[in-house]
């Protein structure tokens, strides 16, 4: 019988070894302890492989946090950069300028903070900006505009600092996916494959037709493996090499 390919990657993995338990798991009849005790283990395996898997969207979340995070430093920015073209004018409205942009320079470079830190700094000004200099502020409704996306924003970022908080906590309490990827493989592979194979023939009435149909399930999942390799095999290939061929 065929063993999975020992590069699939932990997805892949963790869809064959599933197809086979849920395969396995709908033989009733079979009261072999040794085969249950393995698909037991193969299923428990797995599971703990999703939940890892499950954690490494870890990076999608941290993707949304740094994109966030640029979103209110451009705003902030762009805040300074209008205050500062209003306080050139000599007017009224250049002195009311001048004093929101020395409220928001008061906050110093929130941009190169931690970012625990710039978003309570941020949470700071904002409060600052709309209470206590609330009638400088509603002389220039594009400042008023920005800062009421920038506190959004900040708003939002705070959100996404829960998710990225908890998936830290998760990530503390699981293994790693390439870790339990290799569980996975060694029950899936070294147990219960050899030894459907090797009932198959000791007793055939009652195992023939599951190792058939495993054997099938693992030779399906090798096609897609080796497929996914050639491909990712071909992106790899160089500039230069390419133009050689």
């Amino acid at each position: 019988m065929e063993k999975l390919i020992s590069r699939a990657n932990s997805n892949q993995v963790n869809n064959a070894a599933e197809l086979v338990c849920k395969k396995c798991l709908s033989v009733g009849d079979i009261s072999d302890s040794y085969f249950t005790t393995t698909v037991s283990a193969l299923n428990t395996s797995n599971g703990t492989l999703t939940t890892s898997i499950g954690n490494s969207s870890k990076s999608e979340v941290t993707k949304r946090q740094s994109n966030k995070d640029s979103q209110r430093d451009a705003y902030n920015t762009g805040i300074k950069y209008l205050l500062r073209g209003y306080a050139c004018f000599p007017s009224l409205e250049g002195e009311s300028a001048q004093r929101l942009l020395n409220v928001v320079n008061s906050f110093g470079k929130i941009n190169i903070l931690s970012y625990n830190e710039e978003t309570a700094e941020l949470t700071s000004m904002y409060k600052k900006l709309t209470t206590e200099y609330a009638d400088d502020l509603a002389k220039f409704s594009d400042v008023s505009n920005r800062l009421n996306l920038l506190n959004t924003t900040n708003e939002e970022f705070k959100v996404i600092q829960g998710e990225v908080s908890k998936l830290h906590v998760d990530m503390d309490n699981t293994v790693s996916a390439s870790k339990q990827k290799k569980v996975v493989m060694d029950i899936l592979n070294n147990s219960l494959l050899l030894y459907l194979e090797s009932m198959a023939k000791v007793n055939p009435s009652t195992y023939a037709s599951l190792a058939e149909d495993v054997s099938r399930i693992i030779e399906d999942a090798n096609i897609k493996i080796r497929m996914s390799l050639r491909s990712k095999a071909t992106d790899e290939v160089t500039p230069e090499v390419a133009e050689q061929n």
